[in-house]
């Protein structure tokens, strides 16, 4: 009889050097990263705890975190926050596990030529991104938002949703005005505690003339933050622009806008250096988040980012307060579960026009079909939200918005996202649903504490919006359009507009700004776009998905091993 042979221990590849490791017990160790605590922080909370699950909870708590536990048996366990804040990812090596927290680590081990995964490829050129546990990379799997992964002794997988994620439910606050007292004393209370730790800091805040940063610039006044610096960017000064400069002004904070000439984007686009940007920005499941790149180097250019950038902290507006797509699915008299998995699809797969294929494509199907069971589907208005939401935080959030934070690092800025830490999850978790499916209850929240930190004059600041047509009014000028046949042919042109005019120099992106004219003309978003271009090999004149010689690989570093002094 052949003895089988004993599963080595899991290798932990890891890239970053902010890694704290401890020896919870005999033959495992608990690995933490959780940049808002300090390393003798983490150790002490690791050894408390003793436990994954605790660990993570007791320091997510206070900002962002992911927990690995490597056991000497072989087995291992990953766990990831509700914002999948720090991905993780493994692959199967032989006999053992190998986890990372770089995906070109494990890409790159199999050679000069990895294997692409051809389902996710699929996903990619349809959403810029790919659901659930896949990369672009066969044997490479990454972990979901909130989840914990447990790799077997015996070569298999299997993954946990912790039930953490801020989604649609029957909560007991039903109330406007009590929700927005709770969110906004948790939030206080969270930019208060990141001040505190970190005083000396430089706060850069990006500014839109929306309800989320003017909410968050506020909160830094109120915490009495001494050195923050607001900015917007653009193509050239909007009606946006204005609203956010007059924001900083009436909260007495500086601001500074970044022209983005699509001339001079185009030409830093094709530097050799922005490869590297796009490496670390990437993690093979989604598009690199390219909005704030070029506005971080007109900061740069303008003198405004510290000498020492790592005392520098990005902090976008990313919140648990997020808005329904697609609200009017809820209310569908006739709405089978057939149909709300194409409604999904469509919403996130329609970037390169309509997803014919990926309506058939069992991979992408089942993923939506997981979700759906994750919230207990059941065909009720609110199970239909939870589904919705529920693909939105794991697809399009967790995986291609969030990670924004990846170009900071990049950059080599911090970040901090106090929007979206745990208690807040917590808070808008317990809202009941129905209070929910708008923001009526967030942006008259928002209003109050800017009119009580920003005092006179504030009053008078309206939110911007793209259009003036009250909401009301736009909503019965969709019904109406909707039936006669014309809603889409209006949304198409209005969406061709924008992108052909887009603030934020999307064209200069392109590899070829006349032929995406032409594609956003035919219905391709700047997304399709770019994801073409990427799989291509064309978005950018160096970086190739495809090859490890382009990717600018990390070196592996070793975990810290602080003692508790």
């Amino acid at each position: 009889m052949t003895t089988p042979p004993r599963a080595a221990a899991p290798l932990a590849r890891l890239t970053r050097g902010d890694w704290v490791r401890v020896e919870a017990a005999p033959g495992t160790e608990l690995l933490a990263i959780a940049p808002r605590w300090t390393p003798a922080e983490i150790a002490r909370t690791l050894r408390v705890a003793g436990d994954a699950e605790e660990s993570l909870d007791n320091l997510a708590a206070r900002g962002e975190a992911a927990v690995l536990q490597i056991r000497a048996d072989g087995s291992a366990r990953l766990l990831t926050d509700a914002n999948r804040s720090f991905p993780l990812f493994w692959r199967r090596a032989g006999s053992r596990w190998e986890v990372s927290d770089d995906v070109r680590v494990l890409a790159s081990a199999a050679g000069s030529a990895p294997r692409p995964d051809e389902a996710a490829v699929a996903q990619f050129a349809g959403g810029g991104l790919v659901l659930g546990e896949r990369t672009l990379y066969r044997d490479v799997h990454r972990t979901p938002p909130d989840a914990v992964v447990e790799l077997g002794l015996d070569g298999s997988s299997s993954t946990l949703r912790r039930g953490r994620l801020a989604l649609p439910a029957r909560g007991a606050v039903t109330e406007g005005a009590e929700a927005g007292a709770l969110f906004r004393d948790a939030l206080l209370e969270a930019v208060a505690t990141l001040v505190a730790a970190d005083p000396g800091a430089r706060y850069l805040l990006p500014l839109s003339g929306g309800a989320d940063s003017r909410l968050l610039a506020a909160a830094f006044v109120a915490a009495g933050a001494r050195d923050v610096q607001c900015f917007t960017y653009g193509v050239r000064p909007t009606a946006e622009v204005e609203v956010s400069r007059k924001v900083a002004e009436l909260l007495g904070l500086p601001w500074a806008f970044v022209p983005t000439p699509p001339e001079e984007v185009r030409s830093a686009w094709r530097e050799p250096e922005t490869a590297r940007f796009l490496g670390d920005a990437y993690t093979g499941a989604a598009l690199p988040h390219i909005q704030d790149w070029f506005a971080l180097r007109g900061l740069a250019a303008q003198g405004l980012l510290p000498e020492d950038r790592s005392r520098a902290v990005v902090v976008p507006g990313h919140t648990a307060v997020r808005t329904l797509k697609d609200a009017d699915l809820l209310d569908a008299p006739e709405l089978s579960r057939e149909d709300l998995v194409a409604a999904i699809i469509r919403r996130h797969f329609s970037q390169a026009g309509a997803p014919r294929a990926l309506l058939r494509d069992p991979v992408l199907r089942a993923e939506v079909e997981g979700a759906l069971d994750r919230v207990g589907y059941d065909g009720s208005p609110l199970s239909r939200a939870r589904a919705l939401q529920s693909v939105n935080i794991d697809g399009r959030q967790s995986t291609y918005i969030l990670n924004s934070v990846r170009g900071y690092e990049s950059a080599g800025l911090g970040w901090a996202m106090p929007m979206l830490d745990l208690p807040l999850h917590r808070i808008v978790a317990d809202l009941d649903w129905r209070l929910t499916r708008d923001r009526d209850w967030y942006r008259a929240m928002t209003d109050q504490v800017f009119r009580d930190t920003a005092g006179p004059g504030a009053e008078e600041l309206s939110f911007w919006v793209p259009t003036a047509v009250p909401e009301e009014r736009r909503q019965q000028m969709k019904a109406a359009l909707s039936r006669v046949g014309l809603l889409r042919l209006a949304e198409h042109a209005a969406s061709t507009r924008t992108n052909l005019r887009h603030p934020m120099a999307f064209e200069a992106f392109a590899p070829s700004p006349a032929r995406y004219g032409a594609a956003v003309a035919l219905g391709t978003t700047p997304i399709g776009v770019f994801s073409r271009a990427f799989l291509e090999g064309r978005w950018n004149p160096v970086f190739d998905w495809r090859d490890p010689m382009t990717w600018g690989t990390p070196e592996i570093r070793d975990a810290l091993d602080p003692t508790d002094g």
